[in-house]
Order: C-alpha cells, then sequence, then structure tokens
C-alpha cells in the first residue's frame, strides 16, 4: 500500500509539474559603461565602453519610471494561444532617495484583463519584497489564472507603503506599450508606445483535444463516480496487487490502447484534477535540440515513444 501510494504522489507531481514558456519578454534593462573598475561584461553598452580597458564595465543602468503611493503604469502583454500563468520577471530598485533602508519595502505585482486598450480587471495580484536587489520573480501557478488566446493583458506594480519609491528599470528597446497612472490605478492614460518597465511573463500553452473516453471509463471500482479510490485501486492492480472484473477492466483502460498501465493512471488523475473533463495528451512534433541525445537534430514526439515508456516528458530550451 505504501508503495502504491508513492506511485500514486510521484503522478500528481508529475501531471502538476510543468515547463514554463515565455510569452513576454523585455530582456534586460538598459546597460551603460561605467569606468570605476571591474570586468566587462557580454551586456550591450554604448560605444564609449572598451573591453579592453581594465576599468570600462558594462553596468546596468538605474533609471527607469519612477513609481510611488500613487504614480506607477503597467506593461502591455499579448497571447495567440491559450496559456496558464506561471510565473513573472520584473526590474524594480529601491530609489536611491530612500534613506531609512530599515522600513518594510513591499510591492504589490497585478496581472491585468484589457478594458478597452487600458488595464482592466485585476486577474491575480502578489506581494514581493523590494527592499533589495533590482530583479524580483516569483512563481504564480498555483493560482490557475487562464490567459485567453487573442486577447491583451497587462502587467503592474504599485508600492504597498507611503514611505516607498521605486524605480521601474526601463526597457533596452522602444518596442512596447504602456499605460501611466497617477492616482494607483483608479484612472489610466491612453495607452503610449515606446520604452517601458522591463519584465518577463511565463506561462504554459493549454492544449485542447476532441477525444473523450468511453462512457463509464475510469469507474473503476463500479460505484457511478470517479475519484482517489479508482485511481488507487488501479495503482494496486498495475503493481499486480489486486485483480479486476472483466467491466472493471474496461473502464480501466482510459486512453482505450488495449493495455493497461501507468498511462492510464496518469489520465484519470488528471480527469480528477480538471473536475471531470477528459484531457489527453496531445500529438506534436518538434526538434530535439540535446546534443547528447541519440535522437539529437530528430523531430520526437509523443508517437515516437509509444508502448516504450510509460511516462515521457518534453521539456523546453531554457
Amino acid at each position: 500500500m505504501k508503495r502504491a501510494i508513492l506511485i500514486l504522489m510521484l503522478l500528481l507531481s508529475s501531471v502538476l509539474g510543468q515547463d514554463r514558456s515565455i510569452i513576454f519578454n523585455t530582456s534586460n534593462p538598459y546597460y551603460t559603461c561605467a569606468e570605476s573598475g571591474g570586468n566587462y561584461s557580454n551586456y550591450s553598452c554604448d560605444n564609449s565602453c572598451n573591453m579592453m580597458d581594465a576599468n570600462d564595465y558594462c553596468t546596468i543602468l538605474m533609471d527607469g519610471f519612477n513609481i510611488d503611493i500613487n504614480n506607477t503604469l503597467a506593461d502591455k502583454f499579448s497571447v495567440n494561444d491559450d496559456y496558464a500563468l506561471e510565473a513573472f520577471g520584473i526590474y524594480l530598485a529601491l530609489s536611491p532617495e530612500i534613506v531609512d533602508i530599515t522600513l518594510e519595502h513591499t510591492a504589490t505585482i497585478q496581472i491585468h484583463a484589457d478594458n478597452n486598450d487600458s488595464p482592466g480587471e485585476i486577474l491575480g495580484e502578489w506581494t514581493i519584497d523590494v527592499s533589495t536587489g533590482y530583479y524580483h520573480n516569483l512563481f504564480v501557478g498555483d493560482g490557475c489564472i487562464t490567459l485567453n488566446g487573442g486577447s491583451d493583458y497587462w502587467i503592474s506594480a504599485h508600492v504597498d507603503y507611503a514611505h516607498t519609491e521605486l524605480i521601474w528599470l526601463y526597457t533596452q528597446y522602444p518596442f512596447y506599450s504602456y499605460s501611466l497612472t497617477s492616482n494607483n490605478g483608479t484612472n489610466w492614460q491612453a495607452p503610449q508606445y515606446g520604452i517601458a518597465g522591463a519584465a518577463a511573463i511565463y506561462a504554459e500553452q493549454i492544449f485542447y483535444t476532441d477525444w473523450q473516453p468511453a462512457q463509464n471509463s475510469a469507474d473503476i471500482n463500479l460505484d457511478g463516480t470517479t475519484n482517489v479510490i479508482d485511481v488507487v485501486q488501479l495503482v494496486q492492480y498495475v503493481l499486480g496487487n489486486l485483480d479486476l472484473s472483466n467491466e472493471s477492466l474496461q473502464s480501466a483502460d482510459f486512453n482505450q490502447d488495449d493495455s493497461i498501465n501507468v498511462l492510464d493512471v496518469v489520465s484519470i488523475v488528471s480527469l480528477i484534477l480538471n473536475g471531470g473533463q477528459a484531457q489527453s495528451m496531445p500529438n506534436f512534433s518538434l526538434e530535439d535540440i540535446n546534443p547528447a541525445s541519440e535522437y539529437y537534430g530528430d523531430y520526437i514526439g509523443p508517437e515516437v515513444f509509444q508502448d516504450d515508456i510509460s511516462i515521457y516528458y518534453f521539456g523546453k530550451a531554457g
């Protein structure tokens, strides 16, 4: 029984664990050349920076939009497909005018739906500590925020205390839409296009399928409902610890591939987690870009490994 529970926990983690895609990225903030000693980096600097001079080095230009209790901005971003929001990264630095750094300095990051080309409904918000550093990232995948394909969204930053002032560092390039507010988001100005606040948004694409299981599929114990008890019984069967009736075996072959194995367990767990809506692994083909892989340069997908392995995971570059 302990072994069955361990396998079930691993399966749950495989269903819930996902890789991230960057759906919005302004790249690093603007870098400039300093001449107070240090090592030259590979970041883009202006032409005055001489990589052969030991006294020249690239450093982040601590310049950007001033964020206080009233004034802030929001960056606009768009998605072409449906995504589940997973994380964000944002470049916020404490203003050098802040003298008392012993006070608490936090900011609230918000993701907005679009409302007539302005930040609208707040879909989610998270508090981050901005007392040190200038790059802050946070995993937010537990909120289950869906970004609908063909839609626009906004990310905004708001200080939480009147004694806090921040600098939202400028993007390197003037290719972004943003909107300003002088009353902490009660009203937003018409969007502008140019240099915005440096940030990144991470999400995972949602795949859909028209496939549906057969009637009564996944109801292993034939009690009229599908829940974790069915999963436990199926795990016990896969481990060889339990015999099932012919009717239960028909229900257990959830993906209808004439084989009952861990793939059926994963699919039923996914069914339960998705509120009874069946989802199957989409079929796709991607180039293997791992030089150490035996499939390097080939286009592979789930069908390549059909019946060879029980669980497969496709990561992304980076």
